[in-house]
């Protein structure tokens, strides 16, 4: 019983000297430690000593991304001052200067990959400082990315944040190249290359068949020469052709269905003495 009295009895001491140690201290109740209120005072100054700026950057939908070729430049420019004078067709937006910028490109989708040339940090303190950042942007895949940029104030050179903003935030597409822009193209470059074998087995077959022609049509002219030319003979001889007997191959038939027998041969006349024989016997004269 001794015991839980002592006990009992020390901690209403330590209650009692709570209560008293809080009554009468001196400092308000939200007072806090000087630390604290020196980087509270420090955090409040830098905020108003920050100032309109300006973020103008690249086109995202300019970028013109091809699958596996490459990199395209990605380029933005912090400006102290709001109004830009050089690049005033360029995309932008207002941010806040007078600190220490950092900006950062965040890409994403179909094997893109955004790779900075600059550091992510640097100092526009005025209105006349200007900051310049790079990035290298590619991709391996076709399809659709997301850009994304971010513009951050920072105390100093800590990680404490005095101002942020994203000002641009778009999608752009990763074609394939020319030669496979898609698999329409691939059909139509096999449609082609089918139409060209085509076309060459055409010429091949319309060749052959124009040097066949050329054969025929050059036999075809010496047989009707050869008959031509024995025509002739037997019209300088004189009679029918049908009646003369012209020298032909064995066994060969005639025009008037008659076949040479092999050794048939007769002596030809000669050109005047048959056009004598021929000539009619005047009346009265006697041979």
């Amino acid at each position: 019983m001794a015991a839980v009295l002592v006990v009992i009895a020390a901690l209403a001491v330590v209650t009692l000297a709570g209560v008293f140690h809080g009554a009468y201290d001196s400092r308000p109740p939200n007072s806090r430690p000087p630390a604290q209120r020196d980087y509270i005072r420090e955090l409040d100054a830098a905020r108003r000593q920050l100032f309109d700026g300006r973020v103008v950057y690249t086109d995202a939908t300019e970028l013109r991304l091809v699958r596996d070729t490459p990199p395209q430049r990605f380029r933005a420019d912090v400006l102290g001052e709001w109004r830009n004078r050089a690049r005033t067709a360029v995309p932008g937006a207002q941010v806040r200067a007078g600190a220490q910028i950092g900006v950062k490109l965040h890409c994403s989708g179909s094997g893109v990959t955004c790779t900075p040339l600059s550091s992510e940090r640097q100092p526009v303190l005025t209105k006349s400082d200007a900051a310049t950042w790079m990035w290298d942007v590619s991709a391996k895949r076709t399809g659709t990315v997301t850009l994304s940029l971010t513009v951050t104030a920072y105390l100093r050179d800590t990680g404490t944040v005095l101002f942020e903003r994203t000002p641009l935030n778009a999608r752009t597409v990763v074609t394939a190249p020319p030669e496979e822009a898609d698999w329409y193209s691939w059909v139509g470059g096999g449609v082609t290359w089918l139409t060209d074998r085509i076309t060459t087995a055409g010429g091949l077959a319309s060749a052959l068949t124009a040097i066949l022609a050329l054969i025929v049509t050059v036999r075809r002219r010496r047989t009707t020469g050869t008959e031509g030319a024995a025509e002739e003979g037997a019209a300088r001889l004189g009679g029918p052709i049908a009646d003369q007997a012209v020298r032909r191959p064995s066994g060969t038939p005639l025009r008037s269905g008659r076949v040479r027998t092999p050794r048939l041969r007769r002596e030809r006349l000669r050109p005047g003495a048959a056009r004598r024989g021929r000539q009619p016997q005047q009346p009265g004269v006697d041979e």
